[in-house]
């Protein structure tokens, strides 16, 4: 389980502590609603951000006026800050490569708008935030997640029988590591495909060559997607006790 501590400092500022270690994505302290790059990923600016509990005035009032709308008619306190939260990474993200902005609203599926040009994703692990976004034709997706020794029992739901194969070969990392890492992945995957090919899309549908994982170094594992047509490319990053997925769906020739 994770833990969230919150606590004030000298100036008043609050600071929320994360009791799994991670030094690049969240950090060993940091104010809490503050947004910081992550760097390194292979596809974009990443960015992440401590949002626990409710969002500070001056965090809504940093977002447009129609995100503050959406914000304001989701129907419970804890789905409004991790929404606020996303959307605070997602506008500093996009700010980094990109002077257009428009309101970053949610599709039907909760994906964000976006204008035509720029891509991006979010994802939410407890109180933890992060957004990737681009200037690309195609789709981004990102993901992240904790580790806990319990994820080592989702390796059936989650892994190909190639995968579960490779499993048993490896040595060099645990079984917890290895299922967290293809689960988040497959999660950034299926983010980044287009609504027609999430369809229907289930986790043995994706094959993944992940040949190590080390601390603090972005990677690129290969992908095959058995039963889709698109084009995808991952990078992860393993930091600390937290991994970070990320992955692009290469545009339609």
């Amino acid at each position: 389980m994770l833990i969230f501590r919150t606590s004030t400092g000298k100036d008043g500022t609050i600071w929320c502590v994360v009791r799994a270690p991670s030094p690049l994505i969240v950090g060993a302290l940091r104010p809490h609603w503050t947004t910081a790059e992550v760097a390194g990923c292979p596809f974009g600016v990443l960015v992440a951000a401590l949002c626990p509990g409710r969002a500070p005035d001056e965090v809504v009032a940093s977002l447009d006026v129609e995100e503050q709308a959406y914000a304001n008619a989701l129907p419970s306190s804890s789905r409004r800050s991790e929404w606020l939260g996303g959307r605070l990474c997602l506008a500093k993200a996009i700010a980094r490569c990109s002077t257009v902005r428009s309101p970053m609203l949610s599709t039907t599926s909760g994906a964000a708008v976006l204008p035509e040009g720029l891509a991006g994703s979010v994802s939410h692990k407890g109180a933890v935030a992060v957004a990737l976004a681009a200037q690309v034709r195609g789709g981004l997706g990102v993901d992240v997640e904790c580790i806990s020794e319990r994820d080592a029992s989702l390796e059936r739901k989650v892994l190909t029988a190639a995968e579960r194969a490779r499993l048993r070969e490896r040595t060099d990392i645990s079984a917890a590591q290895y299922v967290t890492a293809h689960f988040s992945l497959k999660e950034a995957i299926y983010k980044a495909l287009e609504p027609k090919e999430q369809m229907d899309l289930e986790f043995d549908d994706i094959d993944i060559q992940l040949v190590t994982l080390t601390q603090q170094v972005w990677l690129s594992p290969a992908v095959k997607l058995l039963t889709r047509q698109s084009v995808v490319r991952t990078g992860i990053l393993l930091d600390g006790d937290w991994v970070l997925a990320a992955a692009l769906r290469e545009p339609c020739a």
